[in-house]
């Protein structure tokens, strides 16, 4: 059965139930992913959000970085093991302080204990996927 190329292979729903019921069609990435690996793949809400993700990351893994405004610090930790400490941020997660020197690691530290400890606002810029910048209001 040959597709067009921004065509779903085939609509689960309706092939399975054999009525005309509308049924969501998969985006055309995920279309072309399944009719060249030969399973189909319904498609979520969440794919676009799933794409943003991504797209971030890979900014992220190449060296730009990206800038996480207003957010807030909820946890901090550190080891005695050298250059390893991760602050915990809302909507983040827990992200890795950057290892590039004791220096940064210390005062990053002692900004986002501060911004902890009053609870106020800080920028993060984050650059594959490690803090290396951060700014407390």
């Amino acid at each position: 059965m040959a597709t067009k190329k921004n065509e779903p292979a085939l609509q689960p729903a309706a092939a399975a139930s054999g009525t005309n019921q509308p049924t969501q069609g998969l985006p055309a990435a995920a279309a072309e992913a399944s009719s060249s690996e030969g399973s189909v793949r319904q498609s979520t809400p969440f794919d676009s959000v799933n794409t943003q993700e991504a797209a971030a990351g890979v900014r992220d893994a190449f060296g730009a970085g990206t800038w996480h405004n207003n957010k807030k610090v909820n946890a901090l930790w550190s080891k005695a093991e050298t250059r390893n400490a991760w602050i915990g941020i809302t909507d983040l997660g827990w992200k890795k302080i950057s290892p590039a020197s004791d220096t940064s690691i210390t005062a990053i530290c002692m900004v986002a204990a501060s911004a902890l400890e009053t609870q106020s606002p800080v920028n993060v810029l984050l650059d594959n996927d490690q803090v290396v910048e951060i700014y407390n209001w």
